[in-house]
């Protein structure tokens, strides 16, 4: 999903804005999935997620955070909100 936004830099600094997408899986049995420690590890486990059959997934959703439309995070409100969030 892209979300853009007219921003307007102070002193020539350009501002960050983010979201915040979590993506649940429920499938019969376990999964062994790797932790996600690098923007290629999330891209393997997106792919394994879509290789398993559509028998075997029970649920899946997807969340994001602001949820309003056109609405982003600053970097501040990204960290305060979401503290234990690891970069990638």
């Amino acid at each position: 999903m892209k979300v853009q936004r007219t921003i307007i830099p102070r002193d020539n600094e350009v501002e960050k804005n983010y979201i915040v997408v979590t993506i649940l899986v429920a499938v019969k049995g376990a999964l062994n999935m790797p932790e996600i420690k690098s923007t290629e590890d999330l891209r393997t486990a997106l792919h394994y997620l879509n290789t398993i059959s559509s028998t075997n997934t029970l649920a899946v959703e997807v969340l994001w955070s602001p949820q309003a439309e056109h609405d982003t995070l600053s970097e501040d409100e990204l960290l305060e909100n979401y503290p234990l969030l690891r970069p990638i």
